[in-house]
């Protein structure tokens, strides 16, 4: 593959993470970082897929949303922020009521 030029501060957690004894060489860790990173993407890429796939079928049942307009867009991203509050709501109580 060649040469590999990393910027000083990712030298530096990869030395660090050697000193520490976590990785027995700066190769290991590089293709352990690599692993890791193949296995997320490979983990992520059904789970993209089918979001995709949900939205092509809501979009093709009408289930959409146009924006035509800076009103438009300003009341659907009001509604998502009432939607978010509303689920950040129903999830955590509020901190006055955590027992303790």
């Amino acid at each position: 593959m060649g040469v590999v030029h990393l910027p000083d501060h990712i030298r530096d957690i990869i030395a660090r993470q050697v000193a520490e004894g976590r990785f027995e060489s700066e190769a290991a860790f590089i293709e352990e970082a690599v692993l890791r990173l193949a296995d997320d993407v490979d983990a992520a890429e059904p789970e993209l897929i089918a979001a995709i796939e949900e939205g092509r079928a809501d979009m093709a049942a009408g289930r959409s949303t146009t924006i035509a307009s800076d009103e438009d867009e300003h009341r659907f991203w009001a509604s998502v922020r009432s939607e978010v509050d509303e689920l950040e709501r129903l999830r955590l109580p509020p901190f006055d009521r955590v027992p303790v």
